[in-house]
């Protein structure tokens, strides 16, 4: 078990280091040059001061004049050691900085491209822990290893060296409590190995059930459920606290024995070398430089427990990282657009074409959605989508938008399979408003203008007044430049609903996916909306997915849905006018 600890720390430090890029490589070898130097420049003051104690004993009254170039050349070797130290962590923090922004911008940029369906296995709150804490376990790896584990270790050596070239007796003594007190640190690491794991699971559990909290504050408080979510809260705290107090009370019986331990072989090496200088042997100073390397020595060995400790906690850390880094991008991101961007596809090629597709969510064995799909839609055509609840029609809509990636069929785009497509085109190609459009925190104007490049204020100006939000936006919410709260929180359902659509007409995608666009709009702003919408659409394909069926009205088609397979095709007239499932679900609307 320890000698798998170090394993995991070994191999976690070597990923750590092969990862870094070229100049930081180059500014932690500066650093570790620096150490050799630091480490000799504290072992210094040892051997002189052992040099001015033989200058002094047995000689009488010895004028202070003497001792003076002793004392410079220890005031000497601190100075220049603590100004080298000051340059090492330097260099050392300076690396760390641009590793910590390195990788936090290369980890959310990966973050963002993976599959849909990791999202919906995962915690988001717990998730958002485990990504700060494991670039913080990658930039405390280093840390640890330049600004503690290699200085305390070159200064070890160095002492070590010096006492075994003085008298190798003495200086093997010394030597010899290393590797006791290092077993003892190993000893300690590998029983709290599993408890170090469990701590980490527990902060992360804690982390995600406070970001679920604050994300349903408004449920929370309208259900009058403050003291039992506390509770909650309390059960997950409490049982963290617990093992805490357990790891520590372990922590602190293995330091006993580790100051044990350095208090033995100090009085073994003061012992001797006491010995020795009443025999003659070495010198009365001698006495003072071998405790003072032996302090030298053992020292950072007080320390090595703590710094492995660290580094394992990290190694689990980094080990998240790497696991987070490796999972798979989404497909559409590896495409290779050289060639396919801008490509207007097959002339005479449906807008969009669905053939025999059939999709399911979970793991494992899954239970299909949407099978057996067929559909064209043509260019210029407006198809509608109704359905009951849960029969796949907004799964429909994010499988055209290659959000989710089909299990059996295909989906074409302008004659193009979808996967052939990179995400840049189908971003071009599609434009999208969900049933809940997100906002994101800033401004309404980069709300509007969110994913469209370059666009000027007169654009955003024109798509919102399209979109019946611009009189709005002036009077009641600050202006373009007014301030949207994060995920839109002080808007409406309605304003987040006709600023989605305004960005999407300010894109003018070929394409146009509407997922109950217009659910939240009162009836007057849904007959603005609709005018500003079929100005949009004209010329251009348009799929739309409604429970309130009146919106499919001027559709030129309808598809229903039921149980994920089409049940009806056909014109609204002829459907409502029909006696099946939509005639039913118009039924049920109109009473």
């Amino acid at each position: 078990m320890m000698i798998k600890t170090v394993a995991t720390i070994a191999k976690t430090a070597r990923m750590v280091l092969s990862s870094l890029e070229r100049r930081q490589k180059g500014s932690l070898l500066l650093a570790f040059a620096i150490m050799v130097l630091t480490g000799a420049l504290t072992n210094i003051p040892a051997v002189v001061l052992g040099s001015l104690v033989d200058s002094l004993v047995g000689r009488g009254s010895t004028p202070f004049a003497k001792a003076v170039p002793y004392l410079l050349i220890i005031v000497a070797a601190i100075l220049v050691r603590e100004a080298l130290t000051v340059l090492r962590k330097y260099l050392v923090e300076n690396t760390c900085t641009r590793v910590e922004k390195s990788r936090l911008v290369l980890l959310v940029a990966h973050m963002l491209k993976l599959e849909m369906n990791y999202y919906s296995s995962v915690h988001v709150g717990a998730l958002n822990g485990k990504i700060h804490r494991s670039i913080d376990g990658l930039v405390r790896t280093v840390k640890l290893l330049f600004l503690d584990f290699f200085p305390a270790g070159i200064a070890a050596v160095i002492a070590i060296g010096i006492a075994i070239a003085k008298l190798p007796l003495l200086g093997g003594i010394m030597a010899l409590a290393i590797p006791v007190g290092f077993i003892i640190v190993l000893w300690q690491i590998s029983t709290q190995e599993g408890i170090r794991i469990a701590l980490l699971r527990d902060k992360e559990a804690i982390d995600g059930k406070v970001v679920e909290l604050l994300s349903g504050i408004e449920s929370v408080r309208a259900a009058n459920t403050e003291l039992f979510e506390t509770n909650r809260v309390d059960v997950l705290a409490e049982n963290l606290r617990k093992k805490e107090i357990r790891h520590h009370i372990s922590m602190a019986l293995f330091d006993c024995v580790k100051y044990l331990n350095e208090g033995v072989f100090h009085i073994a090496v003061l012992a001797t070398s006491v010995y020795l200088a009443t025999h003659g042997i070495i010198t009365t100073g001698d006495v003072l430089t071998y405790s003072l390397l032996f302090l030298s020595a053992v020292t950072p060995l007080r320390e090595i427990h703590r710094i492995l400790d660290e580094a394992h906690e990290s190694s689990i850390r980094v080990r998240d990282l790497y696991e987070l880094c490796a999972q798979r991008v989404d497909e559409s991101y590896s495409v290779n657009a050289a060639g396919i961007a801008g490509r207007i596809g097959h002339k005479d090629a449906p807008a969009v074409r669905i053939s025999g597709i059939s999709y399911g969510y979970g793991v494992g064995k899954k239970t299909n959605v949407l099978e057996g799909i067929d559909l064209e839609v043509d260019r210029g055509e407006v198809v509608g989508v109704a359905g009951p609840s849960g029969c796949g029609k907004s799964t429909l809509l994010k499988l055209i938008l290659g959000l989710y990636h089909v299990g059996e069929g295909c989906v074409f785009l302008d004659g193009i399979p979808i996967e052939k497509l990179s995400r840049d085109e189908i971003a071009k190609r599609v434009g999208y408003v969900s049933q809940f459009p997100f906002m994101f925190a800033g401004t309404i104007r980069e709300n509007v203008a969110y994913g469209c490049g370059q666009v000027s204020d007169d654009e955003v100006h024109d798509a919102c007044r399209r979109a019946c939000i611009h009189d709005e936006i002036i009077q009641s919410l600050g202006g373009y430049d007014g301030i949207v709260a994060e995920r839109g929180q002080n808007l409406s359902g309605g304003q987040r609903q006709r600023l989605a659509i305004a960005r999407i007409i300010l894109r003018k995608p070929s394409i146009v996916l509407l997922d109950e666009a217009t659910a939240a709009l009162d009836n007057i702003n849904e007959k603005e909306v609709q005018k500003g919408l079929e100005e949009l659409i004209h010329g251009r394909t348009v799929i739309v997915v409604a429970h309130r069926l009146t919106t499919l009205r001027k559709s030129n088609r309808i598809i229903v849905l039921n149980k994920g397979r089409i049940e009806e095709t056909g014109t609204y007239s002829r459907l409502q006018n029909g006696n099946g499932l939509f005639a039913e679900l118009e039924q049920a609307v109109t009473g």
